[in-house]
């Protein structure tokens, strides 16, 4: 026999004992040594691979998550034995106190906050099974439970481990001008007034002021803005941005941490915990039904007696509810991924179901990064294509995006792009001077224009009033000292876009555009793209604002966007998008990252969790009748525990086959157009 005594005092320990365990994953109870420390604080990994492929953390199971599965092995084995060696069964209740402890903490501290719980449920159907000997019920219960917690520990790791501090790649080192040379010292050197000197196509290392020098500088990582900006002295530059062309002396203001890309990731880890506290449904429904079971059970206990009035308990609370959900919800991350799109939170689909506003950043989400030609004007009629032609030849070699959208568009118009024999002189932030067929050719901003003395004829002065209205762009085309003509450059519209909005439209889903470009110019985008509400002119800063103010005023909103100053807005929002090629905070802030910028993709993630919900309601409803024939069995046949574990079972099953199946089947049917096909990593070798 059993000493009851030494019984009672191992399953207190086991219960102690558990509680004790820490809570933290593996990997975060290393101690923080020298190379850790480096790689918190230090400069950022470099963007995502090639193709598309964004990093994600494995889950780890946690310390408790492997002390409980053993803890279950031992507690089913142990119950198991004992229908056949009495004395093991006793003995079970010591791992099985070490596996209901954090249910029956969590059912205390529920009831001290005066709210009902499911912990409560299975936290008195335990006390029955100890109390009635039937220690295999018991076990097999756990399992379930085990199950559960797991499944959920994984998705609620989801975001946390995503949230790092990647940045746009800012250099370990600095070239600081001393004495009229430029000196190599570490980054952590630099301070507030030291001159640091930045070379074309390097990385600006520091927040300051250009003090001498010019050139162009690529500001995409940071403001999402296709169009490089004129570094001269007197303008301010950031930590992260690019240097196209040109050299610069910048008078550092800020460093390492304390600089304004650093403040924004601050911020980010600051507002993490908001999207921590979303609940799963499946939990709030059994939770809900928490009163009644114990009502019932209560009720039950002097007709039925402790046991089976514990069995009716369980059976009303539904308990496959709250496997349902995490499984099925794995099971669509896992075919998202399939399909080129990665949800980092899985309780996004829960969220985005209630979704009737999405904004999107105008530039480098409903526009591609690069411009498009919109028109040439000539100054002489019929000459269109010669200055079209003359513009790719002298911007032919250039690195910046202006001169690739000139030569895309000679080549669509079939004009000659190469000449090798071209020789060409850059001016930094103004344009190009070309000798082209014996030809001085000019290819540049007004300003460039107004530099070299050149008049601007009457006949383009229409052209220059329009795009000046319409906030577009110009690039001059001069030739042996006299303007022919000039290219527009307007917002490149991804082809898709008509196509999304309207069918996010036609569910009632209202689209709105934030945009840093003029009013004409994002009205102009607006009613092209078929969207009705737009907001011009917005600072980075202020478009989590805007989403506040959405927010504010009852909307659910999803923000689509792919720059750093979309990083605020993302956090904000309560569902989040980004696109391939976007920044790395922007990929590290969204909650659904797409693997190729196609907006439609965005039309998949609304469908998938629509036929998640619908799914995931009918896996519901059929495993309440697997689980609701218990209840006549434990009143008229006299069933318990054990018919309550064999019922949770078989509603478990029955509502993942339905569940699962029908999602499969759901997400087959999609247009192809919406779906990814997974990408082929294997390399290939050219043939000689």
């Amino acid at each position: 026999m059993v000493d009851l005594a030494t019984l009672a005092a191992c399953c207190a320990a086991a219960f102690v004992g558990r509680l004790m365990v820490p809570t933290t994953t593996d990997a975060a109870r290393r101690p923080q040594g020298r190379r850790d420390r480096r790689r918190r604080l230090g400069p950022p990994r470099g963007r995502p691979p090639a193709g598309g492929a964004v990093e994600v953390r494995r889950f780890h199971l946690r310390t408790e998550d492997k002390a409980d599965a053993a803890a279950t092995v031992a507690a089913v084995g142990l119950a198991a034995g004992g229908l056949a060696v009495p004395v093991l069964g006793p003995i079970s209740a010591i791992p099985l106190s070490f596996i209901i402890a954090p249910s029956v903490w969590r059912a205390v501290n529920a009831a001290r906050a005066r709210r009902f719980q499911v912990d409560q449920v299975m936290t008195a159907i335990a006390v029955a099974c100890f109390a009635s000997g039937n220690y295999l019920g018991c076990a097999v219960l756990g399992v379930a439970g085990r199950l559960r917690d797991v499944l959920l520990a994984a998705t609620e790791t989801h975001f946390t481990e995503s949230l790092s501090s990647s940045f746009a790649a800012v250099p370990r080192t600095a070239w600081l001008v001393h004495e009229g040379r430029e000196v190599e010292v570490p980054l952590g050197q630099v301070r507030p007034g030291d001159v640091v000197a930045v070379r074309a196509m390097e990385t600006i290392p520091i927040d300051g002021v250009v003090a001498g020098g010019s050139g162009e500088v690529d500001q995409h990582q940071f403001t999402g803005e296709w169009q490089p900006v004129t570094a001269e002295t007197g303008r301010a530059v950031f930590a992260g941005t690019v240097l196209q062309s040109g050299l610069v002396h910048i008078r550092a203001d800020r460093a390492g941490a304390d600089t304004r890309a650093a403040e924004i990731h601050r911020l980010l880890l600051k507002s993490a915990h908001q999207h921590l506290a979303v609940q799963s449904r499946g939990e709030a429904i059994a939770n809900g039904l928490t009163p009644l079971a114990l009502t019932a059970g209560a009720v039950a206990v002097p007709f039925l007696g402790l046991y089976r009035a514990a069995a009716l308990a369980g059976a009303v609370t539904c308990g496959p509810v709250r496997v349902i959900a995490p499984i099925l919800m794995l099971q669509a991350l896992a075919a998202a991924g399939r399909d080129g799109v990665l949800i980092k939170d899985g309780r996004v689909l829960e969220v985005l179901q209630t979704v009737d506003t999405v904004v999107f950043d105008k530039t480098g989400t409903l526009t591609t990064a690069e411009p498009a030609v919109g028109a040439v004007h000539a100054r002489d009629p019929g000459t269109e294509q010669t200055v079209l032609s003359l513009a790719a030849r002298a911007e032919y070699r250039q690195p910046h995006p202006i001169a690739r959208a000139l030569v895309a568009a000679a080549r669509d118009h079939g004009c000659e792009v190469c000449d090798p024999g071209v020789v060409v002189e850059t001016h930094p932030g103004l344009g190009v001077t070309a000798e082209i067929a014996g030809q001085r050719v000019r290819v540049g901003s007004r300003r460039f224009l107004d530099q070299a003395g050149l008049p601007l004829p009457a006949a383009l002065a229409p052209a220059v009033a329009r795009a000046d209205d319409h906030g577009q762009s110009l690039v001059f085309v001069c030739r042996d000292d006299a303007v022919i003509g000039a290219v527009e450059l307007v917002p490149n519209l991804r082809p898709e876009v008509p196509e999304v909005v309207a069918a996010l439209t036609r569910t009632g889903i209202r689209c709105v555009i934030l945009s840093g470009d003029h009013e004409a110019t994002t009205r102009a985008l607006a009613t092209r793209a078929g969207i009705e509400r737009w907001f011009a002119e917005v600072l980075p800063e202020d478009k989590a604002a805007i989403v506040d103010r959405l927010q504010a005023d009852g909307r659910t909103v999803c923000f689509v966007g792919d720059g750093v100053n979309d990083a605020l807005a993302l956090k904000r929002a309560k569902v989040s998008i980004s696109l391939h090629g976007a920044t790395d905070l922007a990929i590290d802030t969204a909650q659904i990252v797409l693997a190729r910028a196609d907006l439609r993709l965005i039309l998949y993630c609304f469908e998938l969790v629509h036929a998640f919900d619908r799914h995931l309601r009918r896996g519901w409803a059929a495993s309440t009748v697997p689980t609701g024939a218990v209840i006549p069995a434990v009143i008229v046949l006299g069933a318990g525990v054990g018919a309550l574990a064999v019922g949770l079972a078989g509603g478990l099953a029955v509502g993942l086959a339905l569940s699962t199946r029908g999602l499969t089947r759901s997400l087959r049917a999609l247009p192809e157009t919406r779906r990814l096909a997974p990408p082929d990593h294997r390399r290939h070798r050219t043939a000689p």
